[in-house]
């Protein structure tokens, strides 16, 4: 079967990878093991009106006495069921799970089989959590079709052990400090779950039974779901602000991670997290920075454009490119241009982008080798006074090629600079050393690369006065 489609929405649950089409509805196909081209078909017993409904996110779900993930379908404003997708173990196909229960009233026991209204979905110890959510209007009267609002900053915590049990009293609400206080994220670390709203970023330090709320920052949120992301690899919960800017908690500080980079934004864009990896795009290009412990380095990814949304899953980063037309002109599975079209990365410009993060197919671009270029900002002497700019050298991992090594004297890169082009290997030695230009006030190094090359640091080599032994 074959979609000719928008996307409006795409999940993984790492069981499946779910789109939601513009003309088709909820369409899914397994995780890939390989840039293969894959088969989206429709998910059988779906619920009537199910296009309003968003993916929610994770959720385990009790089947037959089993803890299985399931992928949560769910939505504040949407009139219709609520919905689960999970494994059949026998038949391997997806199966879904409806909630038409939406009002909980039981305050003792919890209303089971139910399921409220709600954007966001987080596990934490043995509690699901709902954020962004539809609650009573008047706490005196039952929750009913009548008494009814919604609560952007209130999050609702399951009865312990169970996914779809929910007393009305077990409600709680973070931060009203802007009209617009949404909550878009709920990230379970050591200290507790990292809240992250439209207004604040807190922390409800201590366990799921027994926490106290700290407000960590104020005023630097992101503005959509996509934007934050936990990052399992370096502990943090991420995210962009609605200026472009990164940033990092741990549940104790909040960090800046751009530093020294601008990340254009032009609207919602996307973060996604892959081992020592983080992915980030402000609609425009992408932007991918390597952790090395304590320390890292910036690089940008090569992409026919920047992306709205990502997901990942089992070495696969999924992409719906920011320039993607409104009206269903591309498509999603074809033999040519698929999603995951095995004769190139990316399919067409307007299709879902796919990057398989450890293949042989690393360092190129429709088969042909990238030379991505790393440059060093401008490098000022001290003060007004010359500087003998020595050496300099890089050190790097992978397959591909130095290509060559430039050494400028001024930062205006029109003018002619000093250039080795040694062609080496990366796999015959790491470190590459090279004279530089000589004195100047001023200095930017560059070196361009070949193929599947991983940067790990650049060194100088300078000193005042004249070039004396």
């Amino acid at each position: 079967m074959s979609f000719r489609v928008g996307v409006n929405d795409i999940a993984t649950s790492c069981e499946f990878i779910f789109a939601l089409s513009q003309t088709d509805g909820w369409i899914f196909t397994d995780t890939p093991a390989t840039v293969e081209q894959p088969d989206f078909r429709a998910i059988e017993g779906l619920p009537a009106g199910n296009t309003n409904q968003r993916f929610a996110g994770r959720a385990p779900l009790l089947v037959d006495n089993v803890w299985t993930n399931a992928g949560l379908f769910n939505s504040v404003d949407a009139p219709t069921d609520a919905f689960a997708v999970y494994r059949d173990p026998d038949t391997d196909l997806p199966v879904t799970k409806t909630w038409s229960n939406r009002y909980p009233t039981d305050v003792e026991d919890g209303t089971p089989d139910s399921m409220p209204r709600a954007n966001v979905v987080a596990s934490w110890g043995d509690f699901l959590f709902l954020g962004d959510i539809e609650y009573r209007l008047d706490p005196e009267e039952d929750f009913s079709p009548s008494n009814r609002g919604r609560f952007p900053h209130g999050i609702w915590r399951s009865v312990a052990s169970t996914s779809d049990r929910w007393s009305p009293d077990d409600v709680f609400f973070v931060s009203q400090r802007l009209e617009e206080n949404a909550v878009l994220g709920m990230f379970p670390i050591d200290r507790g779950l990292v809240v992250v709203t439209q207004s604040t970023v807190a922390l409800l330090r201590g366990t799921p039974d027994d926490f106290s709320f700290e407000e960590l920052r104020a005023g630097i949120s992101p503005a959509s779901r996509n934007e934050v992301c936990y990052w399992p690899y370096a502990g943090l919960v991420v995210w962009m602000d609605r200026f472009g800017r990164l940033w990092a908690t741990n549940g104790e500080v909040v960090s800046r991670l751009d530093e020294g980079i601008t990340v254009e934004r032009t609207g919602p864009g996307a973060l996604v997290a892959v081992d020592q990896y983080l992915f980030v795009s402000g609609r425009v290009d992408v932007r991918v920075f390597n952790s090395f412990g304590e320390e890292g380095a910036w690089t940008t990814l090569i992409t026919p454009t920047g992306w709205s949304k990502a997901i990942f899953c089992r070495a696969t980063v999924l992409a719906v490119g920011a320039d993607q037309e409104t009206g269903g002109t591309f498509t999603l599975d074809d033999e040519v241009f698929g999603l995951l079209d095995e004769n190139t990365l990316f399919g067409t410009v307007d299709a879902i982008q796919v990057f398989p993060l450890f293949d042989e197919e690393r360092g190129t671009f429709n088969g042909r080798p990238i030379r991505p270029v790393i440059r060093s900002r401008p490098l000022p002497g001290a003060s007004d006074r010359t500087v003998f700019w020595h050496r300099f050298g890089v050190r790097a991992a992978g397959t591909g090629r130095v290509r060559s090594a430039a050494s400028y004297g001024t930062a205006d890169l029109s003018e002619r600079g000093y250039r080795e082009r040694p062609n080496g290997r990366l796999s015959d030695r790491k470190d590459w050393t090279f004279p530089a230009h000589g004195p100047s006030v001023e200095a930017v190094f560059e070196f361009e690369f070949e193929g599947d090359v991983s940067p790990e640091h650049m060194t100088l080599a300078a000193h005042r006065g004249r070039s004396e032994r």
